[in-house]
């Protein structure tokens, strides 16, 4: 919330995109069921726990491109924790930096950098584990902030999803970390996240789902008829996964770039998020993951983690926690996983 009254932004056309409302042409997809010997892959043991006392919420989990660290994402700060010795190396409180914290946060994925956007500026900065701002990066919409960003995986690219004050205009840049503008469009979802080969990336709010080129160019736009909050990407199988706490969509992306063709529908029998003092929203970008040959999925859920087939079958449970787990990750040779929730971090060894 800014400080003081800021005056009315100009009215702007938002020119609405060509969506498809229904799913029920695109081929089923058939998934096959994993195995035993593949789920007994995702046996964990806990080995370290860090205890929160103040992480009102825990957005978002990521482990660096070489697989020795990961960093836990919350309303208030960033945590750095080494797989090789299992501590806590570095932390940065970013209300330190900007008055009320970053609005939208991300790490480059060497983890050495941090690009952070807050509710005061029109702009995003890059910083050091200092806090000290390298770059700058602008939302050219007058009276609006960053409400989300992301990296690409080459950190080669940096998208800025703008909202203005007041008003549901939105706007998405794309940067190159050097901060030179490649392009500036209005797009109706404000959460954008790239795909692991770096060359697309996925804009979602709500319901609506966009397939984009780095280019900026729209490839297909659909409603799914259920709000999305998580989004994960499997590249070996070319298949995303977008869902909420009580229902999953699956769909593969095919290599020609030119549709998304088919589908699948999974509903969970309950809600495995119930709702406390935080809901589940879409700044929670790891809640769920894809994993195993795209027919498991690891997600949060109720006082800790869950293993779930593609039909919506619990298979595993890892409890532990008091609080909701919001974020979940892996490490890139899945020898650990990491789990947290407001109350707690939580690092597990494959056993």
């Amino acid at each position: 919330t800014p400080k003081k009254k800021l005056p009315k932004p100009s009215k702007q056309n938002l020119k609405n995109l060509e969506i498809m409302d229904h799913l029920s042409d695109l081929e089923t997809l058939n998934l096959e069921s994993p195995s035993n010997k593949i789920i007994q892959k995702y046996n964990y043991s806990p080995v370290k726990e860090f205890s929160r006392e103040e992480e009102r919420k825990v957005y978002n989990i990521k482990v660096s491109s070489d697989g020795k660290y990961a960093f836990v994402i919350t309303a208030f700060k960033i945590f750095r924790i080494s797989f090789e010795t299992l501590r806590e190396d570095k932390v940065l409180d970013h209300r330190r930096v900007v008055e009320g914290g970053f609005t939208g946060i991300d790490i480059t994925s060497d983890g050495s950098k941090i690009i952070g956007g807050n509710s005061w500026e029109t702009r995003a900065y890059l910083y050091g584990w200092n806090g000290r701002p390298l770059k700058k990066y602008y939302c050219k919409q007058k009276n609006s902030y960053v409400e989300n960003i992301s990296i690409s995986p080459n950190d080669k690219y940096i998208l800025l999803s703008c909202l203005q004050f007041g008003k549901t205009i939105k706007e998405t840049y794309l940067y190159t970390i050097d901060g030179e503008l490649v392009f500036r469009k209005k797009i109706p979802e404000i959460y954008s996240q790239f795909t692991p080969d770096g060359r697309h990336f996925i804009s979602y709010e709500k319901d609506i789902v966009t397939y984009w080129t780095i280019g900026g160019k729209q490839i297909q736009s659909w409603k799914l008829g259920m709000d999305i909050v998580s989004m994960s990407y499997n590249e070996d199988k070319n298949l995303l996964l977008l869902g909420n706490s009580k229902e999953w969509f699956i769909s593969k992306i095919e290599k020609d770039e030119s549709k998304i063709s088919k589908s699948v529908n999974i509903k969970v029998g309950f809600n495995f998020f119930p709702s406390e003092s935080y809901s589940l929203d879409s700044e929670f970008k790891t809640f769920q993951k894809l994993i195993g040959d795209g027919n498991l999925i690891l997600s949060g859920g109720k006082s800790g983690a869950y293993l779930w087939d593609t039909k919506g079958k619990e298979l595993k449970f890892y409890p532990g926690h008091v609080r909701n787990v919001s974020a979940v990750a892996l490490s890139p040779d899945e020898n650990f996983m990491v789990t947290a929730s407001p109350d707690k971090t939580i690092v597990w060894k494959r056993k």
